[in-house]
């Protein structure tokens, strides 16, 4: 990979290979059809790939072609009709894809707390498997549908959509939308591919320091971390620290012990470490995948976390030291 300047205090990444789970090649150039067909269309879902041969077999392969469509228009027009849809039942008739999603007002009693913050937002639960398959298929990024519904994280809503059978699409295809129009292709450039070079000067020194560690550096690193928390002393105190930061906060764990039964595998794993049996992979997986979830749904609990241990570290730290 080469790096090239580009303008002013700006470079451009070129790849002279073909990545085919990447969406974009240049980023200058908007993303034709004919591109697409050749290098991405597994990422597709199935109606839009007949949608894209339909319009190139119209215009006979001539990509170029005045008034051939771009990929997000094609997309737009094949799904207009969901703006119609009054009903799932509606829906599954036009898109029989989307014959498996879920009412989501059939499972809400198993999601109190995502049902609380989407009733917040005056969202019923008869309405919203509906609603969400409309803004995401008409289309609108998956973050931003989130956002919409009063949450900060689509995976604060992962196993919302796995429990209802919510059909999304590869992420790279939004990306692919988004650059087969050449205004959507620059900015999609501007945020990604060309940034400003101050920071590609910090975070090419940062890369730099790393790699340039020797392997005896880094041991010497990972025993000196190794050696400070199997200090008892420390250990201690880390203890210390971390309860009374949550005894600062009684509400944290009350939001997150009715938040957990919507988390039925990371519950299980939570009661397996509680009784001193090991945990395996998918046990950690579950639980950070939890974790996550809580504070993405709950950003203001987790900035009040953080004041609480800073807090509880000034505690812990003055009655040690007096």
């Amino acid at each position: 990979m080469a790096i090239n300047p580009i303008g002013r205090n700006y470079y451009f990444i070129k790849n002279n290979q073909i990545n085919n789970n990447q969406p974009s090649f240049g980023a200058v150039k908007k993303i034709n059809l004919q591109y697409i067909k050749d290098h991405r269309f597994h990422l597709l879902p199935e109606r839009m790939q007949r949608a894209v041969l339909a319009e190139l077999d119209k215009f006979q392969g001539n990509y170029r072609a005045e008034g051939i469509r771009s990929l997000l228009q094609l997309h737009k027009d094949t799904y207009a009709k969901l703006a119609d849809a009054k009903t799932l039942k509606d829906v599954k008739k036009m898109f029989p894809e989307f014959k498996d999603l879920v009412d989501f007002a059939k499972v809400s009693a198993e999601f109190p707390c995502i049902t609380k913050v989407l009733k917040a937002h005056n969202i019923q639960p008869e309405d919203f498997s509906l609603m969400f398959l409309k803004d995401l298929w008409l289309p609108t990024k998956l973050k931003d549908v989130c956002n919409k519904y009063g949450f900060t994280s689509p995976s604060a809503l992962n196993e919302v959509m796995a429990r209802i059978k919510m059909p999304r699409y590869d992420k790279n295809y939004t990306i692919l939308m988004q650059t087969s129009e050449e205004a959507g292709n620059r900015a999609f450039a501007e945020r990604t591919l060309l940034t400003d070079t101050p920071a590609i000067g910090r975070e090419a020194l940062k890369t730099a320091r790393r790699m340039a560690q020797s392997p005896e550096a880094r041991a010497k690193h990972d025993e000196s971390l190794r050696k400070f928390y199997q200090d008892p002393l420390q250990r201690e105190r880390i203890g210390a620290i971390s309860k009374r930061q949550w005894a600062l906060c009684p509400e944290i764990k009350e939001a997150m012990a009715a938040y957990l039964e919507e988390f039925p595998i990371a519950k299980a794993a939570f009661a397996k470490e509680g009784s001193g049996i090991e945990l395996t992979k998918s046990d950690r997986s579950a639980i950070r995948a939890f974790y996550k979830s809580f504070w993405d749904a709950h950003p203001e609990l987790k900035k009040l976390l953080g004041k609480a241990r800073t807090k509880a570290a000034n505690e812990v730290s003055k009655s040690w030291n007096a």
